[in-house]
């Protein structure tokens, strides 16, 4: 057996990510390197430091050795590899090796941390294959039947999971367009999916288990970006989002604690403020200035609203939630001399300012407090249209802040300028800021202004981020660390909620093209505005309220057929 070469530095791991590959099933992750082998750590969902801050722990990479046969070690490039559409599964073609030929699969099961890895030799003479010792964990095993020889690793991380055999069902956006755009989307929502498997105990974090950036601690990414592009499509895994919410509420109390022996502020029985990088126990981990973004408390509850509309979440747990982070903004709230409510001293989403006024967090702080507070926080603006925060210089943005109130809070006073707002803030953010921005751009464009532009918008939005032949998503155009799931959610949500034009409102939404009423009484509909480069989209499984349908749009038609067996959920 050929053995892994000496570790490699950080520096040289990431230069090859670009071109490499990431394998999921959300309960295992690791990289298939340019030339077919290991490339840096693996990880897995319950594996963490057991000391100081939560982290995911690096395990050695399963793929340790590959065996030699006929006295060959043979490569395998990545870019003849054909992934299977589960995204689970590699198969390479044939290959020489001396007398013999011999071609590769590699298959992570689901609902398993183990990964099965073939070589079929297909030879007339038994093949020599040596049988050197190879990496702790790894078993090989070698079946001859007439000419065919299959060297079998079981590759383990030495985590017993009892693997389900069945292959997952993965919801599908299929583009009737340029072949780019549907594999951009295929990529995307297979990651996403997989990353959200139903069993985890926690929602992955920015970067799922491709790599340890930020800890694989849970960020508002997941309640903002991710959970909108799965509520449609596939419920049963967007459903981990909020149950975690939920079942981490008293951590978020602690916080709230805290926060108020910090800031002199006098504690409230049973409020709660949501952390910025929460972890295993639903704790801050990034004690510092992102405990300003109060942002975070209001989206949470925003998307715990829009869950419980669908009948993710049970209503009772839901008003608890709402109570407890009712408590925490009403608090945090000051009245101005004009009579407006507004909240100081925050971190914008923007993130490069802790300012006064922040657009987004006063109107989602309006939102989260419920009917008696509308109309009541004040939005910084000037003579044309809504400013980012009182002092906005319109210029050096980390990302548009501003337009998250246009989506998804869907401030009417913001919808009725979203297009003045899209003049102000394009091109205002700094050249390397995170991908949401373009994505976000994207769906307003499409929502308000022209599918045409959207368009653009939205193809510069990933292909500004995506890097190699198997599209490896980056947080910034210049990032070499993927796969960031918040990005590829942020590309999704500007294909459902812009250009199909989803929305969930206390109404169907004018021109709407179908609408359906939940069993909460909010009202979901779909008003499409497809590019010209798109004949249709047709999504399958489109779940509304536990019911599924395969939702199919043209340029002037929407088709929505019930798919059987009924329902999906069952509360």
């Amino acid at each position: 057996m050929a053995s892994q070469n000496e570790a490699e530095s950080e520096v040289e791991i990431e230069s090859r990510v670009a071109r490499s590959l990431w394998l999921t099933n959300g309960l295992i992750g690791f990289r298939v390197s340019e030339a077919g082998g290991p490339i840096g750590p693996a990880f897995t969902a319950e594996d963490w430091e057991e000391e100081g801050t939560d982290r995911l722990r690096r395990r050695p990479h399963p793929l340790a050795s590959v065996p030699i046969i006929n006295g060959k070690t043979l490569a395998w490039p990545l870019a003849e590899a054909r992934l299977d559409p589960d995204g689970l599964s590699l198969a390479w073609p044939e290959k020489p090796a001396g007398a013999a030929q011999v071609s590769r699969t590699l298959e992570i099961r689901p609902q398993s941390m183990r990964v099965l890895e073939r070589f079929l030799v297909r030879s007339k003479t038994p093949p020599k294959i040596e049988t050197d010792p190879v990496a702790a964990g790894t078993e090989w095993e070698v079946d001859r039947e007439n000419d065919l020889t299959t060297v079998v690793g079981n590759h383990s991380l030495g985590i017993d999971v009892v693997a389900d055999a069945s292959r997952p069902v993965l919801p599908t956006i299929k583009i009737d367009g340029p072949s780019e755009d549907q594999s951009a989307v295929e990529t995307m929502l297979r990651y996403l999916a997989l990353s959200h498997e139903p069993s985890l105990k926690m929602p992955p974090g920015p970067f799922g288990l491709s790599n340890d950036k930020y800890g694989g601690r849970v960020f508002w990414d997941s309640d903002a970006w991710m959970f909108p592009a799965l509520l449609f499509l596939a419920p049963e895994r967007a459903r981990i989002v909020p149950r975690y919410r939920l079942e981490k509420l008293e951590a978020a109390r602690i916080e709230y604690q805290l926060w108020a022996e910090k800031t002199g502020l006098i504690p409230i029985l049973g409020a709660a403020k949501f952390p910025w990088e929460g972890g295993r126990d639903g704790r801050e981990n990034a004690p510092a200035e992102s405990e300003r973004q109060h942002h975070i408390s209001a989206t949470v509850l925003f998307w715990l609203r829009q869950a419980a509309a669908q009948g993710l979440v049970d209503r009772l747990a839901l008003k608890e939630a709402e109570e407890s982070v009712g408590k925490f903004l009403a608090q945090r709230a000051e009245q101005r001399p004009d009579g407006q409510w507004t909240l100081k001293d925050v971190m914008s989403p923007d993130e490069f300012a802790t300012v006064d006024d922040d657009l987004y967090t006063n109107v989602a702080t309006e939102a989260a407090l419920g009917p008696k507070w509308r109309g009541k926080f004040y939005r910084p603006r000037d003579a044309t249209t809504f400013l980012s925060y009182t002092g906005d210089r319109l210029k050096g943005h980390k990302q548009a802040a501003a337009l998250l109130a246009v989506w998804p809070l869907q401030d009417r006073r913001a919808e009725q300028e979203a297009t003045k707002m899209l003049a102000r803030f394009k091109g205002s953010t700094t050249p390397n800021g995170p991908a949401m921005t373009l994505c976000l751009q994207a769906l307003v464009e499409a929502r308000y202004d022209d599918p045409e532009t959207a368009y653009q918008t939205w193809k510069e939005s990933w292909k500004k981020y995506t890097h190699g032949p198997h599209l490896q998503f980056s947080e910034a155009p210049n990032g070499r660390s993927t796969y960031f799931l918040t990005g590829a959610g942020g590309c999704l949500n500007a294909v459902l909620y812009g250009f199909l034009g989803v929305r969930v409102d206390s109404k169907p939404q004018g021109g709407a093209s179908w609408s359906l009423q939940t069993r909460t009484g909010e009202w979901v509909s779909v008003r499409p505005r497809l590019p010209r480069a798109w004949k249709s989209v047709t999504v399958d499984p489109f779940v509304v309220d536990g019911k599924r349908f395969v939702l199919t749009a043209t340029a002037d038609r929407t088709r929505l057929e019930p798919k059987l067996p009924g329902n999906l959920l069952r509360n």
